[in-house]
């Protein structure tokens, strides 16, 4: 069987000096993203926010969700960025300190913020995803 295996050799690819080679996803094809967020309330329910973004950022709860700062009890976030041969998946969950009004947790992937609203006591979440899959550098060196 070993004999209809064919091997192919490496091309050789010789930039100038001090020349790197890139590449990215082609101009018309950029990544989606699809956020999930699941809120745990100190009443043990839940809810959950979806949203597709073409950007890496996006504001998942508003002011117009009505939701208060104080219910909070937990957050677990996946992001799935998506592409038309690959998937990458993000994700970061934690518990909330009940005397702030502010909080912000990230790791090496994503950062999201939970603020309070001072004028309605509700809260605004916003994620960014910091690890990308967007963009490739290959040095030759």
């Amino acid at each position: 069987m070993s004999n209809y295996i064919s091997y192919s050799e490496p091309i050789n690819i010789s930039p100038k000096k001090n020349e790197s080679l890139s590449y990215g996803y082609p101009s018309n094809e950029k990544p989606k993203f699809l956020f999930e967020l699941q809120v745990n309330f100190t009443d043990k329910t839940k809810k959950i926010f979806r949203k597709i973004e073409h950007n890496s950022e996006t504001e998942l709860i508003s002011i117009s969700n009505k939701i208060k700062f104080v219910d909070l009890s937990s957050f677990d976030i996946t992001v799935i960025e998506i592409t038309s041969n690959n998937t990458e998946t993000y994700s970061l969950k934690d518990s909330f300190k009940l005397n702030e009004e502010f909080y912000y947790k990230k790791n090496n992937d994503l950062y999201v913020e939970f603020i309070k609203d001072n004028s309605t006591n509700n809260v605004v979440c916003t994620c960014k995803v910091l690890h990308s899959t967007g963009f490739f550098g290959i040095s030759p060196n």
